[in-house]
């Protein structure tokens, strides 16, 4: 068993080098997690339009510095406005509108192995930007799932059911069921048929799924 599991590391890990986390808000454990269990990861990339983490929240990061912080504009993703950050659907500004949070790269130094992490924070919304991602290069390798948010994120998701047991929109979905590698966490993990239990990355809250070839 041990076996099976060091070779899915070996041939999981290496893939897994730009995750995204929508509906983030402060979540500073996972941040955590992902640094140190997400060996091969280059860019964390948290979007949420009401809560961000603080500089001082990063100063936190055990063996973790901050080297830089880099003001977003739209054209850094090859956008124009921060509208296009947002799902076209009218309730999709619900609680939020373009422009009202910032959007900042920190550059993260590990002060024991000299690695650099790009952490993205986005004030942007999660559908939207998730497309935005993936037309300027920007396509994660890992989504991170939980029970909130992700394209009428005025409702909780329950990942991977029939649609026809729940009356709940999710758009963000449709857009992950694509992806190869999904994060679940644990109140919301109900995993689509075509997708299986990667056991070597334990976790109290997330559970990683890859996708049947």
């Amino acid at each position: 068993m041990q076996e099976n599991n060091d070779r899915e590391l070996m041939r999981v890990l290496p893939i897994l080098k730009r995750v995204y986390y929508p509906g983030s808000g402060k979540d500073l454990e996972t941040l955590k997690f992902i640094l140190k269990d997400l060996k091969n990861v280059e860019d964390v990339i948290y979007c949420d339009y009401i809560e961000h983490l603080s500089l001082e929240d990063l100063a936190t990061l055990i063996d973790w510095e901050v080297i830089k912080v880099i003001q977003l504009t739209p054209s850094d993703f090859g956008e124009q406005n921060w509208d296009e950050f947002w799902y076209r659907h009218e309730l999709s500004t619900q609680f939020a509108q373009p422009n009202q949070k910032e959007s900042k790269l920190y550059i993260l130094l590990n002060k024991k192995s000299h690695k650099v992490v790009r952490f993205y924070q986005l004030g942007t919304e999660g559908v939207g930007t998730y497309q935005v991602l993936c037309r300027s290069g920007l396509r994660p390798n890992l989504i991170f799932l939980a029970d909130h948010g992700f394209g009428c994120n005025w409702d909780p998701n329950i990942w991977g059911e029939p649609e026809s047991h729940s009356d709940k929109v999710s758009f963000m979905k449709q857009l992950a069921r694509n992806n190869r590698f999904i994060m679940v966490d644990n109140i919301s993990t109900n995993p689509w048929i075509e997708y299986q239990n990667i056991h070597f990355i334990i976790n109290t809250r997330w559970n990683l799924f890859g996708k049947n070839r």
